[in-house]
């Protein structure tokens, strides 16, 4: 097969639905799923999945739009020159919880990159409900590479717990 396209999928609420559906899709027209990650934010979802085939990107379209216009979905297609299908591992883990207010997130990705972290994954969250003028707690999960080494993202891990925000640090790598 020579044609490699980058297939994204965005709805609501039905990802594992679809992700089957989709999937089903392709492979009755002989496609062949390489590679696939989905996740969801509430009841919004994103599947992104690295077809290939000898199919030209149009008739990939028409193959799909069946599926997804029937479930009210947005469906991106694009060409992709070169896959490389090897994962690299995550060798840390870091858990970051503290007040939400505006800034926060960025503050925090900002330090942490400059620490060297590389995100390979990451979940966010805000925690309950806030009471009436309090702020909810936010709550960020992340697999990534610390291409600065260990030392240096817990040197920046002391700079984000002096401003208040909990930092956990787990290498994952043993």
């Amino acid at each position: 097969m020579e044609n490699n396209y980058r297939v994204v999928v965005i709805g609501s609420d039905r990802a594992i639905s679809m992700i089957r559906r989709l999937s089903s899709d392709l492979a009755q027209d002989g496609c062949d799923l390489v590679a696939m990650s989905s996740f969801s934010l509430g009841d919004n979802f994103v599947v992104m999945m690295i077809v290939n085939t000898d199919a030209e990107i149009h008739e990939l379209r028409g193959l799909l739009e069946p599926t997804t216009e029937k479930h009210q979905l947005r469906l991106i297609i694009d060409s992709v020159k070169e896959f490389d299908p090897t994962h690299h591992c995550p060798e840390v883990s870091v858990r970051l919880q503290g007040r939400d207010r505006v800034g926060v997130f960025s503050y925090c990705m900002t330090i942490l990159n400059d620490a060297g972290l590389e995100i390979m994954s990451m979940n966010s969250d805000l925690l309950g409900k806030p009471e009436v003028g309090q702020s909810s707690d936010f709550l960020n999960l992340i697999k990534g590479r610390a291409t600065l080494g260990l030392e240096e993202l817990n040197r920046a891990a002391e700079n984000l717990r002096r401003n208040k925000i909990d930092i956990t640090i787990t290498d994952t790598s043993k």
